[in-house]
């Protein structure tokens, strides 16, 4: 039986390093992945051995040791070594630390280091909505006033909710792999690009993306709901994207998210996608 159980742990470490690491570009996927299952394998192994332990014997305390494997993962998405992360963040217990100067316009400042932020909250201690205000002032970031207007103006990156004054935003799942290179860029030396003014969201098919990523998070697509593409389009209209004969377009980025975000299944006139 404890056989069995070890066995059980070991497949679901393995098939754990596989999610976390599914973004990572190759020739980097493997490598990233051998870090992240060495590390969950070297935990679990200690984890057995300290079984018996009294707890006087152990010496690092869970919540640190989390975090520290976290961090791990984080610096793997980034093609980074843990050293070379912590030479962009300073982690705190409960914050991660923005420690790089940056040069360039206020509001370019302002859009990458909101990027990396919502990344490490995310990525490390599992924060995704974050008061974007409040952060960026903490890092001493002034002239805050037009931030709002600078983050909506990406709608393919950022996510919204909430008032203007206690506003929060995350990242839109697909804008988090070009953070992870920007955040590789700051590490190497690199100074990180962002698009022009004007051409954000470049392609309609990325236009479409994140307000897709949206209704998914507002539970639009969640069971007993099961939306077929004229539904999307209609929903998609209401949020102010023109969609007069995009279905095509919005049909094939629907079905890139399945198996990931989003289930899905051909009927007799078209699909149909939801959630669980």
């Amino acid at each position: 039986m404890a056989k069995n159980l070890e066995d059980e742990r070991i497949r679901a470490e393995i098939q754990r390093a596989i999610s976390i690491t599914k973004d990572v570009e190759e020739p980097f996927r493997l490598k990233a992945f051998e870090i992240v299952l060495s590390r969950s394998l070297n935990d679990f192994i200690v984890t057995e051995k300290s079984v018996n332990q009294k707890k006087s014997d152990i010496s690092t305390p869970l919540e640190a040791t989390t975090i520290e494997a976290t961090i791990e993962e984080f610096a793997a998405k980034c093609n980074l070594s843990i050293k070379q992360l912590k030479n962009v963040y300073h982690f705190e217990k409960d914050k991660p630390v923005f420690v790089v100067s940056l040069e360039g316009k206020q509001s370019e400042k302002q859009i990458i280091v909101s990027r990396l932020l919502l990344a490490a909250y995310g990525e490390v201690y599992g924060q995704q909505w974050l008061n974007l205000s409040q952060a960026l002032e903490s890092h001493g970031i002034g002239g805050l006033a037009n931030l709002s207007k600078y983050l909506d103006n990406k709608p393919e990156v950022f996510l919204k909710k909430g008032q203007t004054k206690s506003r929060q935003y995350k990242l839109v799942d697909s804008a988090k792999v070009e953070t992870f290179k920007m955040i590789n860029q700051i590490a190497t030396g690199v100074k990180p690009t962002l698009e022009p003014e004007g051409k954000q969201g470049g392609s309609r098919k990325e236009l479409f993306s994140p307000k897709i990523d949206e209704l998914i998070d507002e539970g639009y697509f969640k069971l007993p709901n099961k939306r077929k593409v004229e539904d999307v389009l209609k929903s998609l209209k209401e949020k102010g994207l023109p969609t007069s004969g995009k279905a095509k377009a919005v049909r094939e980025s629907l079905k890139r998210r399945l198996g990931k975000t989003l289930k899905g299944t051909k009927e007799e006139n078209d699909w149909v996608f939801w959630t669980e």
